[in-house]
């Protein structure tokens, strides 16, 4: 699952959770628990791991990040790998144990850090790369290794 996030706004202040005469559930209970599934690892707490992921080179279907961590093992010579729309708050890692730069590509509407609206990020062999999506359209990154 990963990068997905559910957007749902907060209820109003006071908002039941349950039904008072069923106690049944309501909507409301059932966004809190998926969003605590979802963000807490899916039960496990721990984060997803996509292991031993291939890049591709154009005009081969460039693969999706979709974990929360993403190891790419193999990255040929002008490599990539897209970052799909995410909302504000989704961050994710990406190691490259390959033997090439692997060319982070946002969504063409997102700029990482100040390169440019859907310019790609370069990330050199050996490096890992921590990304936030911090604002609308907007993707941080900071370099850990």
């Amino acid at each position: 699952m990963g990068l997905q996030v559910y957007g749902q706004d907060m209820p109003p202040l006071q908002t039941p959770v349950v039904q008072p005469q069923s106690f049944e559930a309501t909507r409301n209970w059932w966004y809190l628990w998926l969003a605590l599934f979802n963000r807490t690892g899916q039960s496990s707490g721990a984060p997803t791991i996509g292991n031993d992921l291939s890049a591709a080179v154009a005009p081969d279907t460039i693969p999706l990040i979709q974990s929360d961590w993403n190891i790419f093992t193999t990255v040929p010579n002008g490599g990539a790998a897209q970052v799909p729309a995410v909302l504000p708050g989704s961050d994710f890692l990406v190691f490259n144990e390959g033997a090439n730069n692997l060319s982070i590509t946002p969504d063409p509407a997102y700029q990482i850090d100040a390169l440019g609206t859907g310019a790609p990020y370069d990330l050199a062999p050996g490096k890992m790369q921590w990304f936030r999506c911090t604002a609308q359209n907007q993707i941080l990154s900071m370099q850990l290794g």
